[in-house]
């Protein structure tokens, strides 16, 4: 409950109250505060005040309210009852955490402590003498000793990011009162778009795994053995320092560097993704990396029918097959980006295996942004992009030469060219202006946002490495500074520098394992793969027991529903604590694949009406598709 007003500045009582809950509950935040808590007890003490961007008065019931740029931060009647009906219009069961976009007084968090005391509150403030305030004016006693609380005070938008994806973003509900939030639009609208591309990555991701979990599966299943006996990108880790690197994109721009490479080559890392190696080869150069990452079969199709005898290719274990017999000088893997593999990982690590563990390359829907984090996981000086549009700069999609380009000319028709199929593809999909370089407009959409998005939010990290581009053209990444071909061209040639860096890399090969231990790494992942089995097999005779269990309870068969109930609660905790839930997750459907499927499967009108037989025909669905997910799974890896 908040004080009468004072205009002596003299809630004395509030404020040390306030301030030593603070201490005591978070003492960390009160130390990184201390230099404004200090302004705020000075001010005090000489009788000023130490907030003058409020201007406080009394609503109509008497409650304490405040203006800020003769804006009114709450209700001018009944402050308190306005935020208690706020907190009271969400379902508890939808959500685990509620966040607030600034607080003003603190109205709003402290009915929400009161109706949801199970939920976890995250107070996000960018002005910590906006928060200070709220301690002078407000009682913050249930908030501060709220159990789940959580107080985001002067956080970046990548910390608070890392807070609200603990939780998952699906699963918070977030409060944003437009008044409370104005004193710093830009800081709060800003995360605002960031959760909002974070909602759209979690559903693309979402979709991308309803369409391509059998495919991936099927991969990772058939590539097992030789993902896990090849090196991993571990062996080039941290060992480029004097060296920078070169990433080829396969946008339209990379046709006025296509000439240099040569040159180019010998004065860094020359990095390639699948998508650009065809017109790489054209131009007689073969880089030092091919990295091709996605799964899926088209982007097999990107290198098919080439060969790069000195490229190594960086890939992954759920790659197609076919990617596995390109000619090169060498094929690493990356760790997986899915279950299975990481379990092999793992597994294969704590049995001691050298080569266990094979490197993490970070993604962002595009393999240049894998590109870029295998640059920076090697520790390359800086980083260069030639070819990185994201935009469609001229009306072109991709350089010619690249495997789009090759593609569209093999289908092309008198009637229908490879401009044309071009101009169409341009009018599919919502174009989008923005910026390039020089400051020229340019069309780019919004899958390219995202992944400029996810550049410009690595390279905000203190981990990240320079990057820069040479084509002025490129859509404008916030991060990401132009830099002249002619210049990069005048550094020194660096062929001794990357001799000792690949042969740093090979003292660390498996290819120098003893005939002894090479038979003893068969041998343990034949082992894993067993047990792996054996484990998925005992987890589907569980659902099998839980299916038959359902049916027994809706067919009224069931004489003893207790003890049903507690084996099906049984039965789940023993699937819940199985090693391998999340391999099989992966085939599992989706949250909007069950609803579809409970949509679909409506029970007979006496279970509907039945609220524990209803329940139950649910859970039976679930064991039935938990089965299908792991015969799926024990099918593919036999």
């Amino acid at each position: 409950m908040s004080l009468p007003l004072n205009e002596n500045f003299s809630n004395d009582n509030l404020w040390k109250n306030n301030s030593t809950l603070l201490r005591n509950r978070f003492p960390e935040l009160f130390n990184l505060l201390k230099t404004d808590i200090d302004k705020v007890e000075l001010a005090l003490q000489n009788g000023t005040n130490p907030f003058p961007f409020w201007q406080t008065e009394n609503a109509k019931n008497g409650n304490l309210t405040v203006r800020e740029n003769s804006i009114l931060l709450h209700s001018g009647y009944n402050p308190e009852r306005e935020a208690q009906q706020a907190a009271s219009s969400f379902d508890s069961q939808n959500f685990e955490a509620a966040l607030f976009l600034g607080f003003g007084l603190g109205y709003l968090p402290d009915s929400f402590c009161k109706t949801h005391k199970d939920k976890t509150i995250i107070l996000v403030e960018s002005e910590p003498l906006h928060f200070l305030a709220s301690l002078f004016y407000f009682d913050w006693k249930n908030i501060l000793l709220h159990e789940k609380c959580i107080l985001a005070i002067g956080c970046s938008h990548q910390e608070l990011l890392g807070i609200v994806n603990h939780f998952g973003i699906k699963n918070c509900v977030v409060f944003c009162q437009k008044n409370q939030a104005a004193h710093a639009d830009s800081y709060f609208e800003g995360f605002q778009k960031l959760l909002e591309r974070n909602r759209q990555k979690e559903e693309i991701n979402s979709n991308t795994l309803e369409r391509f979990a059998s495919l991936w599966l099927k991969n990772n299943c058939r590539n097992l053995e030789k993902a896990c006996l090849l090196d991993g990108i571990n062996i080039y880790k941290d060992s480029a320092a004097k060296l920078d690197a070169v990433i080829l994109a396969a946008g339209p721009s990379l046709k006025k560097v296509i000439p240099h490479l040569a040159e180019i080559k010998k004065r860094s890392i020359l990095i390639c993704v699948d998508t650009a190696l065809r017109a790489c080869l054209k131009a007689g150069v073969e880089p030092d990396f091919v990295i091709l990452i996605d799964p899926q079969y088209w982007a097999s199709r990107h290198i098919e029918g080439l060969k790069s005898a000195s490229s190594v290719l960086i890939t992954e274990g759920a790659a197609y097959p076919s990617v596995f017999r390109f000619k090169c000088r060498k094929t690493v893997v990356c760790s997986s980006l899915f279950p299975l593999g990481q379990y092999f990982e793992k597994k294969l690590a704590l049995a001691g295996a050298v080569n266990a563990v094979k490197g993490k390359i970070d993604t962002g829907g595009s393999v240049a942004t894998s590109a870029w984090d295998f640059a920076r996981f090697i520790g390359v000086k800086r980083i260069f992009f030639a070819g990185l549009d994201l935009s469609y700069p001229e009306k072109n999609t991709h350089i010619k030469g690249s495997t789009f380009e090759e593609a569209a000319h093999k289908v092309s028709t008198r009637i229908k060219t490879a401009e044309t199929q071009s101009s169409d593809y341009l009018f599919s999909i919502q174009t989008e202006k923005a910026f390039d370089y020089t400051g020229k407009p340019v069309l780019t959409d919004s899958r390219m946002k995202m992944f400029a998005w996810w550049f410009e939010s690595r390279l905000a990290s203190p981990d990240s490495a320079d990057t820069y581009t040479f084509c002025p053209e490129n859509l404008a990444i916030p991060g990401i500074k132009l830099f002249s071909l002619e210049d990069f061209l005048k550094n020194e040639i660096k062929d001794k520098e990357k001799k000792d860096f690949f042969e740093h890399a090979a003292k660390n090969s498996c290819e120098n394992f003893s005939d002894e231990q090479k038979t003893e790494l068969k041998n343990q992942f034949v082992r894993i793969k067993q047990e792996l089995s054996d484990t998925l097999q005992n987890l589907i005779e569980n659902a099998q027991k839980g299916y038959f269990i359902c049916e027994k309870i809706i067919s009224g068969s069931e004489k003893n529903i207790e003890r049903a109930l507690q084996k099906l609660q049984e039965i789940d905790v023993s699937i819940s604590d199985s090693s391998v839930k999340e391999i099989v997750s992966l085939v599992f459907p989706t949250e909007k694949q069950l609803k579809r499927i409970f949509e679909e499967e409506t029970p007979p009108d006496n279970v509907k009406q039945d609220k524990l037989k209803s329940n139950i025909f649910r859970s039976k669905i679930i064991y039935r598709e938990l089965k299908k997910a792991i015969s799926d799974y024990i099918k593919n890896l036999s």
